[in-house]
């Protein structure tokens, strides 16, 4: 069985099991009021939000043209990817993924209307949830003009519709930032931890066995995989936090969610370990084109047959005025 504990080996001059356990004690305290009540928040819109389900199966029960898990894995990296040259948060990409995960649990797609969904989840994500939302326009040139105005408006209606205008789905990336605005940590480890933590969750949403789990589980769970990876606090504390917003840590659902992601990180990290010394010092620019997966071999390796992000642009960063 996995543990989901790290070690708590201490050095000589540390201090004693009683003055941690006091420390640990009243950082736990520390908790912001208001935070919990987010979460807690959070955590019943989870449950209660009649949030249109999303078939964790839909591959083989919808699905009827041949879409398969890569294709979902590589257009979710490609709006990942122009989510950051959009500068839009992770938020907002995760309410994009779930919104198109929404769609194809009902209606089947080939690869050119995957190529249209995307872009329209996108657009209809910022439009919600940014200040600077994507533009028709942008979008047209995203697209290379493949798809209309008036056709990414049809299917931006037809989605709106499917989902009943319920635009702030759990995400799992809220979940996990939310949780740790309201742990003591410096800024500099809380900034730390909060990257990884999200570049791990980027990871686990491409994945579509992600599906199958909330995104509150999915959140904590990357959480607790980065803390014991990083080893900033006992993981005793996090445990402590966990168990003050009564989260389920002990169940299976969290178990089982926490080895799906902890699995993912070492498989990330086994695969970062074994890069060439030639290949890290490559330089592959990505200037003509910074957000498409056509135009950037690293991203497509062991893909050429596969013509799925034909036609998509990589967008370079706009300048807002």
């Amino acid at each position: 069985m996995a543990d989901l504990t790290c070690s708590e080996e201490y050095g000589p001059e540390s201090p004693s099991k009683h003055s941690i356990k006091r420390e640990e004690h009243k950082q736990i305290h520390t908790f912001s009021f208001d935070i919990q009540r987010v979460i807690q928040m959070q955590l019943y819109r989870e449950e209660a939000g009649a949030y249109l389900i999303r078939n964790a199966n839909y591959l083989h029960e919808i699905q009827k043209q041949g879409m398969e898990a890569s294709w979902r894995r590589k257009i979710c990296h490609w709006m990942f990817e122009t989510g950051k040259a959009f500068e839009l948060s992770v938020d907002t990409v995760g309410c994009a993924v779930y919104y198109m995960d929404q769609y194809l649990s009902r209606y089947s797609v080939d690869k050119v209307m995957l190529q249209m969904l995307s872009l329209v989840c996108m657009g209809v994500a910022s439009k919600m949830h940014e200040r600077y939302p994507i533009t028709m326009e942008e979008m047209e040139v995203l697209s290379q003009k493949k798809f209309s105005c008036l056709e990414i408006g049809r299917l931006e209606r037809q989605l709106l519709h499917l989902i009943e205008w319920k635009l702030s789905p759990p995400c799992a990336f809220t979940f996990a930032k939310t949780f740790l605005e309201g742990v003591e940590l410096s800024r500099e480890e809380r900034e730390e931890i909060t990257e990884a933590v999200c570049d791990l969750l980027q990871e686990v949403t491409e994945e579509y066995h992600s599906i199958q789990i909330k995104s509150s589980l999915l959140g904590f769970g990357a959480v607790h995989v980065i803390w014991n990876a990083k080893r900033l606090r006992s993981s005793s504390y996090l445990k402590s936090a966990f168990t003050s917003f009564h989260l389920p840590i002990t169940e299976k659902d969290f178990i089982e969610s926490y080895r799906f992601i902890l699995q993912l990180h070492h498989t990330k990290s086994q695969m970062a370990r074994f890069i060439s010394v030639e290949e890290s010092k490559s330089d592959v620019s990505r200037s003509v084109s910074p957000t498409s997966v056509d135009d950037t071999p690293s991203l497509i390796r062991h893909l050429e047959d596969d013509a799925l992000f034909d036609g998509m642009e990589r967008s370079s960063k706009r300048q807002r005025v």
